[in-house]
């Protein structure tokens, strides 16, 4: 019930076209999409990417205006900590990531009930940075979302990045 697709253009800044298939049925409570609200935004994919190279080099010092289609949002990421991935090998030092809380403020296209008031509350959304320094960018290493149930964790195990001299990859 929840098949469709998606098709956005971009240009100068914003979002020029928008098709859903099957068309969008919003409900009575929805704060409303203005079209001020479709200008200066990225995509989630593009977003992640914007995301991999900080303008001043710290993953956690960055605010991302998205729209998913749906919704217009807002990612706050401020700095946690610096953590280790794992265990130090014999002569070499223990590899970092970044950790970074993540706020979410929804804009529009979202309800206005106690679900949004909840992840505006939520400090609990972390993305953790691996830094690639030949590559001068950091990956999405691990995000935590809490849940009802727990956390759902998800973690990358690999890396594989192609310059247009050489491959680099990572592999956990």
């Amino acid at each position: 019930s929840k098949a469709g697709s998606l098709r956005m253009g971009f240009s100068n800044g914003g979002i020029t076209s928008l098709e859903q298939t099957p068309a969008l049925v919003e409900s009575p409570d929805t704060v409303p999409l203005q079209p001020a609200h479709m200008r200066g935004v990225l995509d989630p994919l593009s977003a992640i990417l914007a995301l991999s190279r900080p303008r001043d080099g710290n993953p956690c010092n960055q605010k991302v205006p998205v729209f998913d289609g749906k919704v217009r949002f807002d990612l706050t990421f401020s700095f946690k900590e610096d953590a280790p991935i794992g265990e130090a090998q014999r002569g070499a030092a223990v590899e970092m990531v970044r950790v970074c809380r993540v706020r979410v403020l929804p804009i529009a296209g979202h309800r206005d009930d106690e679900a949004s008031a909840q992840l505006k509350r939520s400090m609990g959304i972390e993305v953790a940075f691996r830094a690639i320094p030949s590559a001068k960018l950091f990956v999405p290493h691990r995000i935590t979302v809490p849940t009802f149930a727990g956390a759902a964790v998800l973690t990358s195990h690999s890396v594989h990045i192609r310059t247009q001299n050489e491959q680099i990859a990572l592999v956990n």
